[in-house]
């Protein structure tokens, strides 16, 4: 009695991507079973896998000492949940198939910076505090987060990372400072 089987694996390089980047996957099939496989067949409903390399006798057929990989690329914009499937036939006509299926996230950050200054009108030589409040409108924690302004430095980290870990997560409110006296009207970013 034959008993054919047959098992793909699916991997991606970025399992986190931006919005429009191009993803690569591998599928990487293999012969579980204890007889050759015909009729080998990769199919993933979004992205189209081609054959790279395993045919190692080049006859066509999944020998069960071979690994066949296929490939394949794709700009993505959305997150995507994809499977692959792996079908082959054995020498009887039975078919066997095997599924994987891969997450790739799209993330899509923002940052938002909202700037008030504690006077509007002042005497040549007064000093002004400028408050930057900074807020993550994106979906994704951000890191790496600096402020500053055109005309006033330094701008000074005061509170909001509640849990110290320097990344800007959703939930947080971060707030910077810097003061500066003005000898004449000032417009900074």
């Amino acid at each position: 009695a034959l008993n054919p089987g047959i098992n793909v694996v699916k991997s991606v390089e970025k399992s986190q991507i931006h919005s429009g980047d191009t993803v690569k996957y591998t599928f990487t099939v293999t012969n579980t079973g204890d007889t050759t496989l015909s009729s080998i067949a990769v199919t993933d409903p979004k992205c189209t896998p081609v054959y790279q390399s395993g045919d190692a006798n080049s006859d066509g057929k999944l020998q069960t000492s071979e690994t066949w990989v296929y490939t394949c690329s794709k700009a993505l914009t959305e997150t995507t949940v994809n499977t692959v499937v792996a079908e082959g036939t054995d020498p009887l006509g039975k078919k066997v198939t095997d599924d994987d299926t891969v997450t790739v996230t799209v993330l899509k950050p923002g940052i938002n910076v909202v700037k008030k200054a504690d006077k509007t009108e002042v005497r040549v030589g007064d000093k002004v505090t400028y408050t930057y409040t900074v807020t993550n409108t994106g979906d994704t924690t951000l890191s790496d987060v600096k402020v500053t302004d055109d005309k006033c430095s330094p701008v000074t980290y005061k509170s909001g990372d509640t849990n110290a870990d320097n990344k800007l997560q959703k939930t947080e409110t971060w707030v910077y400072t810097c003061s500066k006296a003005l000898t004449e009207t000032t417009v900074n970013t």
